[in-house]
């Protein structure tokens, strides 16, 4: 829809000169040149800015609508930090302004020049004006200027001070008096000196715009003229010693070679003449381009209609088509609204006695067109398909904590709740998958199932070891906030929040779950903690970057000791099994080896999923091995450097024949509806190259989780070479190959797999996501994304002997 959704202006750039080459929809004036020192001409501030080492200083006159330009002493200083960015010490002062030099000019009025003092850093600064008294006698600021450098005083006119007000913005008579003129400077005004806000504000004669015929730039639409007009508002002017006209300014311009010149010219220095032949050809340039909107409004509604009608048979629902619909019916009403060009062209018409019914016609063609293609879309949307959501509230335990609620939304509608509060109680909330700290109010949830969904409400209590909240008093609002995911087997959420709210949190269906949630939610802290402390992308203090650093230390503390316990809890459980079954043991390993054994007939597996859009580093998810399989002694079983070239070689190979391959394409909807990202179109890709750095990141991260024992892509920036890491983001670079597409979702840059037994082939065990979709199909997108050109693979063992199969994959030129 972005593609169909139009702004109706095309600016260009000339020189200092801003061209507005268009209509804006609903009525600006038709193809009317704005000088970027024009569009502001007397609305503007009198302001100026210096700098004082990493410190920016503008300071500007203060004043309502009708004081802008009176010579005040009331000002607002503003400070910024070049280094950190951020905007300090903003303030109104009062600044004494003193007449250091005064004359009379040209036209009899007595000009000054004051000075005033601003002291900021430690610096104190001049600052200069130029004033004289304005039409009504008040003391105003010479062309609104402020500067740090003293004007020459001999140059310092009234004349390039105008006062008055622009033709008001819904006024087009001006302009439209010109579409049917020519201007010319009149002979007794070619040597005048005129003011020219194109330069600065430096004054020049007229000479060089003499003897050229100006028209309205619009009887050129979407061409840059050589020559042209455009009317730009009335001023009061200076005419003789305190003495001034009101009368209207038109902008000049014309070019010579490559350059354009400028000037702002009162009506009393020209010759306007009204011509029919100017008129007629306005009043075409109008109707036409009128017409040629009115036919793009028609087309895309009608292009509205396929494409929701296509979305409502597939079970969608999508809204925000009804409110574009709308916005075309606008924009198609406003083009034929009161005071608009096309009201003004009719008229000219008519008064010319020129047919434009031709036109006319067309454009109520169109509008004819597009009402009826909103019809039709906005009676598409009432009748898509609903989708029944119910809404459970029960403890953890799957009792019912209250009755269920029942509501019927359209294809991502939005979900909304409450969720009552109980005493002794916190909760969670899961959704499509996703758990979620029900007090974390950015969570917002949408309808993405096309069928009945549930959500549930689960309350958990504060005194179970399986369940438990850790709030952190953190040191500031300002931007500390990250969350990990959910494991397939633990129901683990860990979450970091802002302005000393929850800090994190843990949640396990069983003993050894919620050991190893507890882990994984202290150790993510500790990661968000410390990038926090040390990141260059935030302007914390020192005090708060020293309070990150020991919540850091103290949480990674917190979860060595916690993998302490759990150790000693896995060591106890399996003694007490031996006890229980009266097994020694030796046969107790064998047991072990065979229960591992049986247990992965569907090996476990990984997957990361990065998206452009996100602040964390990767969704985390895991999936550990039994935990009567771990033990406190687990460590890497090394294998020999060409046993493992061997088997990288042969990954390797495997990988780059999947790519190469035509495969079954996987839409965006098809990935979405199985919570995943992403997309694949089933087209050979180029093969991956074995990266020596990636493929030391790979081993590095094998072996800390064989040493782990289980699979996670926490701690997933361990080892990853500079150019794979994007601030606190792991992206493997993906972001920087020339196929990303921007605010597109990419998968990886990790994949993870694990298995005990018989030997496995990691390559076919993702790509099997092709058939069942499992996981979203992240690990398969990963392997076919056609962002990567490098990939590298690492692989350890556990002390029990699982295989851990580590992929990385990146973008690097």
């Amino acid at each position: 829809m972005g593609d169909q959704v139009k702004v109706h202006k095309k600016l260009y750039k000339s020189g200092k000169m801003w061209v507005a080459a268009a209509l804006v929809a609903g009525g600006a004036l038709l193809a009317v040149p704005q000088s970027a020192d024009a569009s502001v001409g007397p609305m503007i501030f009198p302001n100026t800015h210096w700098t004082v080492g990493n410190t920016s200083v503008s300071l500007q006159q203060d004043g309502k609508y009708d004081t802008f330009q009176y010579a005040g002493s009331r000002m607002y200083l503003s400070i910024y930090n070049q280094k950190t960015y951020k905007t300090t010490g903003s303030k109104y002062i009062n600044v004494t302004f003193s007449n250091v030099a005064s004359r009379t000019d040209a036209n009899g009025h007595k000009v000054y020049v004051q000075r005033g003092y601003v002291t900021v850093a430690g610096k104190k600064v001049a600052v200069y004006r130029g004033v004289t008294k304005g039409y009504n006698g008040k003391l105003v600021v010479i062309n609104g200027q402020m500067t740090t450098t003293k004007p020459n005083i001999k140059t310092l006119s009234a004349l390039a001070y105008k006062q008055g007000a622009y033709y008001d913005a819904t006024d087009r008579s001006g302009q439209w008096r010109l579409n049917e003129s020519t201007l010319t400077v009149k002979a007794s005004a070619k040597n005048a000196t005129i003011y020219n806000s194109y330069n600065g504000g430096v004054a020049s004669k007229l000479t060089g715009f003499a003897g050229k015929t100006y028209r309205s730039y619009s009887y050129v639409y979407g061409k840059s003229p050589a020559v042209y007009a455009n009317a730009v508002g009335k001023y009061y002017t200076p005419i003789a010693k305190g003495k001034w006209q009101l009368e209207a300014y038109y902008g000049l311009t014309y070019k010579t070679g490559n350059v354009y010149k400028y000037a702002l010219v009162p009506s009393s220095k020209l010759v306007l003449k009204t011509s029919k032949t100017v008129a007629k050809e306005s009043v075409n340039t109008t109707m036409s381009y009128m017409q040629s909107q009115a036919a793009s409004y028609a087309k895309a509604a009608t292009s509205m209609v396929s494409y929701v009608s296509s979305a409502v048979k597939n079970g969608e629902h999508p809204a925000s088509y009804g409110a574009w619909a709308d916005s075309y019916t606008s924009y198609a009403n406003s083009l034929t609204g009161k005071n608009t060009d096309y009201t003004y062209a009719v008229s000219m018409a008519k008064k010319n006695g020129q047919n434009i019914s031709s036109y006319t016609k067309a454009i109520s063609a169109s509008k004819t067109q597009t009402t009826t293609a909103v019809s039709k879309v906005k009676s598409l949307l009432a009748n898509a398909k609903k989708y029944p959501v119910t809404i459970r509230y029960m403890y953890a335990n799957g009792k019912s904590a209250g009755a269920d609620v029942k509501k019927s939304l359209y294809y991502a509608d939005r979900l909304n709740f409450t969720i009552p509060a109980k005493a002794g109680y916190f909760t969670v909330v899961k959704y499509n998958n996703q758990l979620d700290l029900s007090t974390q109010k950015n969570t917002v949830y949408f309808n993405y199932t096309k069928g009945a969904s549930t959500m549930d409400i689960i309350y958990l209590p504060t005194t179970n070891g399986l369940y438990k909240k850790v709030d952190v008093k953190l040191p500031t609002s300002n931007g500390v906030y990250s969350r990990g995911g959910i494991g397939q087997t633990n129901n683990t959420i860990t979450t970091v929040a802002s302005a000393g709210s929850q800090g994190y949190l843990w949640y396990g269906a069983t003993k050894s779950d919620a050991y190893r949630a507890e882990i994984e939610a202290e150790t993510g802290f500790a990661s968000v903690m410390s990038d926090a402390a040390t990141n260059s992308y935030m302007s914390y203090t020192a005090t708060q970057r020293s309070q990150f650093k020991s919540l850091a230390s103290s949480a990674s503390n917190q979860a060595k000791k916690t993998q302490s316990a759990y150790s000693s809890y896995v060591t106890s459980s399996q003694a007490a099994w031996e006890s229980q079954y009266n097994v020694s043991s030796s046969h107790s390993s064998v047991a072990s080896s065979s229960v591992a054994s049986s247990a992965s007939v569907k090996p476990s597996s990984s997957s990361s999923a990065v998206s452009s859009s996100s602040v964390t580093s990767s969704s985390v998810s895991s999936s550990s091995v039994a935990s009567s399989s771990v033990t406190s002694s687990s460590s890497v079983a090394s294998s020999s450097a060409s046993d493992s070239s061997a088997v990288t070689s042969q990954w390797l190979n495997d990988l780059n024949a999947l790519r190469a391959k035509e495969r079954t394409p996987l839409t965006a909807d098809m990935v979405a509806n199985k919570n995943g990202v992403g997309s694949d179109e089933g087209k050979s890709l180029a093969a991956l190259t074995q990266d020596a750095e990636l493929t030391k990141w790979a081993q590095t991260r094998a072996e800390e989780l064989a040493a782990q024992g289980s699979i996670s892509h926490t701690n997933m920036k361990n080892g990853a070479p500079t150019w794979a890491v994007n601030g606190d983001q792991v992206d493997g670079g993906l972001f920087a190959s020339p196929d990303y597409v921007m605010g597109s979702y990419i998968n990886g840059p990790e994949a993870l797999a694990s298995w005990s037994g018989s030997t496995q082939n990691p390559i076919s065990m993702w790509a099997s996501e092709l058939q069942d979709g499992s996981q979203g199909y992240g690990h398969y997108l990963t392997e076919v994304s056609p962002l990567a050109n490098k990939v590298g693979f690492g692989y350890a063992k556990t002390a029990n002997g699982t295989t851990i199969a580590v992929m990385e994959i990146g973008y690097h030129k």
